[in-house]
């Protein structure tokens, strides 16, 4: 599967030569065993998977894979297979408190599987699940409290649908304290069903808690201008794509500061929409201060592409190399990327993204003065 191009050639910090070599779509370049490996998906492993309907995706930063799964199953990365699957949560309502124990749970919903997480970090521990109907424009404090004197590094977090056993549809988590609280609002006109996962953080994770749900109250008012419970932003307006939402959430690619009513900008370069394959523009730009003052682009593709892209830090445009940059990309849909794999200066990096709009950011421990990016698509 070698193509044998070599692309570039690169200085180490001990001084010694590297080189890429150009691999097929689907391969990606192993430095260790100097050989084009294939990824998770490049085999089509689920094209033979009962109840699969056949759509391979890469998790854990392409390090992994799970299929896609007709309705009724879900994926056990475990056997590798699509399991049975049926919603168990236990309806609740607000006012109540129950007492039990994750370790009597399932292990099938786990956050962080395509890298980013609404509670911030990875769930693979046991799990129960609870129902709740709350009625249009209202809110509930939700609470999870170890009993015992025994620590369980528990997680708390809510989606609209039992299903979604790797969060892409979750509206609030949270796994910072002990307990566990977050406030769970309807900002909808109409009745809404939540569930609750009681989850926890490591797949050692599980034991006694009791769950709180408190009485029903009235839920925040979007648009008065006054950031309430639920609220990420209140711009004192009822619409969407001018960065606070209609429900009061800080829209893709936007920030909005502390003010009432919110100010919202977009503080990124646009450069784009991009087909597969067409031609990126290079980009040379600085400085970049040290833990506070990335350099951030927005950019959107038409179809899935591959993304390669490298940056060179510079003494000053066009100079001397310097430094070592870190970049992130993140998506719409929730997915997020980091790779911290560098020479002495360059930061190289190759990701399959989907269709859609994403942010790239550029950010360092030290200042820099410029920078050099180029990106391609395929």
């Amino acid at each position: 599967m070698l193509t044998y191009i070599c692309l570039h050639r690169l200085r180490f910090a001990n001084d010694n030569a590297g080189y890429l070599t150009g691999c097929l779509e689907g391969f990606d370049w192993n430095a260790e065993e100097a050989s084009c490996s294939p990824r998770p998906c490049t085999l089509d492993p689920c094209s033979h998977v009962a109840h699969s309907d056949g759509i391979c995706l890469e998790t854990d930063y392409g390090e992994s894979y799970l299929c896609g799964c007709l309705e009724g199953y879900y994926w056990d990365e475990s056997s590798e297979t699509c399991a049975h699957f049926e919603c168990a949560a236990e309806p609740v309502e607000p006012g109540d408190s129950v007492a039990d124990d994750t370790c009597s749970g399932t292990q099938i919903y786990n956050l962080d599987l395509f890298g980013e997480s609404c509670t911030g970090w990875e769930s693979n521990g046991s799990e129960l699940v609870y129902s709740i109907d709350l009625d249009a424009h209202s809110m509930v404090e939700v609470s999870m409290t170890p009993i015992g004197d025994e620590y369980v590094d528990f997680a708390l977090w809510v989606t609209t649908d039992c299903g979604d056993i790797y969060g892409l549809d979750c509206v609030v988590g949270e796994d910072s304290g002990n307990p566990e609280e977050l406030y769970l609002v309807n900002p909808g006109d109409a009745t809404r069903t939540f569930y609750i996962i009681a989850d926890g953080w490591a797949s050692s994770s599980c034991g006694e808690f009791e769950l709180t749900v408190s009485e029903l109250q009235p839920g925040p008012d979007c648009g008065n201008g006054v950031v309430e419970i639920g609220e990420e932003c209140d711009d004192e307006g009822e619409v969407d794509d001018d960065g606070c939402s209609a429900d009061c959430q800080v829209e893709f690619s936007w920030t909005c500061d502390h003010d009432e009513p919110s100010n919202c900008e977009q503080d990124l370069e646009d450069l784009g929409i991009f087909d597969p394959g067409q031609d990126i523009p290079n980009l040379t730009g600085g400085p970049v201060t040290a833990y506070s003052g990335p350099a951030r682009f927005l950019i959107e593709f038409t179809g899935a592409v591959e993304l390669t892209g490298s940056v060179v830090t510079l003494t000053e445009a066009g100079g001397d190399p310097m430094g070592v940059p870190d970049m992130t990309i993140e998506g719409e849909s929730s997915y997020y990327y980091h790779d911290s794999a560098y020479s002495d200066n360059r930061l190289d990096w190759s990701i399959w993204l989907d269709e859609g709009r994403y942010i790239i950011e550029l950010a360092a421990d030290s200042d820099f003065s410029y920078y050099r990016m180029t990106l391609s698509t395929r």
